[in-house]
């Protein structure tokens, strides 16, 4: 039991459900605390903990999982994240290096070492130029030293964190250009990890959105979008992601809704509006098929035998055609001078549900000139 709601908790997580995730894990533990599998339980409530801001609780849940399991890599893995959160890199350091002599060829942990160590390194010269500042004016020590070494250190330490996720950002970016889009899924989710709400986390958001949509996860990327919209409501990639989000989830209403707006920020994006001209076309055939579809109904119960009364339906245009399925005419926009300007799939439209995998043409709408954003 303890392992299905364990998987369960998995299952949130990837949702970005992380409250409810962490209440799964809890309740496994719970059923489970000292159990063959409980270590991974814990490991798990500390990802959770620390998606959640609380590097603290993350600490102590990944300590549970190594009294548990010493020798379990991801507990200690997650261990030096928690601690590098919290900017303590000399603990994050020696966490990393724990991991690495379990799994040398771990690349993700080599990484996160020398960030680390680089980071320790740097903090440790700056506490020394600020005491030696301060002994430079007066006595030695003086009174105002500690006051001023904790002040430094916590700008120093959010400076620190904005630096290490924008780092992670940049690496999901790279990942995004050579499409390998899980990995730059993953490297997005570790910059939201550290910073969720900082100055530049409406990007992570963007970006992550973007990793979703061209795994075709739609609706966590137009979750996504709406993250990165309630921290920066100005930043108009986040709005043309969402009208993108909602379009392959067929809400054509939305999708026009958002590109509007996007375009009102950016009036003369051609992937907003290509996809604003196809979601009115796309809106159109819709509500004309729900005319047809009430209009068969009313005709079946009116006049059985006529048409539907064999279970076929009776929808007919003009020239007595199906008319369930968008025209080629509306599955292309074009520019003034007839040139296609399709953002993406020229003519083909992945399912509602999305398509994983696709491989979209060099111009789409997740493509920018400027280096920190995708």
């Amino acid at each position: 039991e303890a392992e299905n709601i364990n998987a369960q908790g998995n299952e949130l997580m990837q949702k970005k459900q992380f409250s409810q995730a962490l209440e799964l894990y809890t309740k496994a533990l719970k059923i489970s605390p000292a159990g063959p599998n409980s270590h991974v339980y814990y490991s798990n409530r500390s990802a959770a903990h620390l998606s959640l801001g609380d590097a603290e609780s993350s600490i102590q849940d990944s300590q549970l999982a190594l009294t548990i399991r010493p020798d379990y890599t991801k507990a200690h893995s997650r261990l030096g994240l928690a601690h590098y959160a919290s900017g303590r890199y000399e603990e994050a350091v020696e966490s990393y290096d724990a991991a690495m002599d379990l799994e040398p060829d771990n690349e993700w942990v080599k990484r996160q070492y020398e960030k680390a160590r680089k980071m320790l390194v740097k903090v440790q010269e700056d506490e020394k130029e600020v005491l030696a500042e301060d002994k430079e004016g007066g006595d030695w020590p003086s009174p105002f030293a500690k006051t001023a070494i904790d002040g430094e250190a916590k700008r120093k330490e959010a400076e620190d964190i904005i630096r290490q996720a924008d780092e992670y950002k940049d690496s999901g970016n790279a990942f995004m250009k050579d499409k390998n889009f899980e990995e730059a899924l993953y490297e997005y989710n570790l910059a939201i990890e550290i910073s969720a709400d900082g100055p530049n986390s409406h990007i992570y958001y963007s970006n992550r959105a973007a990793a979703y949509c061209y795994l075709g996860q739609y609706s966590e990327a137009a979750d996504d979008c709406l993250s990165s919209i309630e921290l920066n409501d100005s930043y108009e990639k986040a709005r043309a992601r969402y009208g993108l989000s909602l379009y392959f989830l067929g809400d054509y209403e939305g999708s026009i809704d958002a590109y509007r707006k996007s375009l009102e920020l950016a009036p003369d994006n051609k992937a907003s509006l290509s996809y604003l001209a196809k979601a009115k076309a796309r809106l159109a055939v819709q509500q004309e098929n729900e005319m047809q579809d009430d209009m068969a109904n009313k005709l079946n119960l009116g006049q059985e035998g006529l048409g539907a009364g064999n279970g076929e339906e009776f929808v007919q245009d003009e020239n007595g055609e199906g008319c369930g399925e968008e025209s080629n005419e509306l599955s292309q926009s074009r520019d003034d001078e007839g040139e296609g300007v399709e953002a993406s799939y020229y003519g083909f439209s992945p399912p509602a549900q999305g398509l994983k995998g696709f491989d979209p043409p060099a111009f789409d709408p997740f493509d920018s000139d400027e280096g920190d954003e995708i």
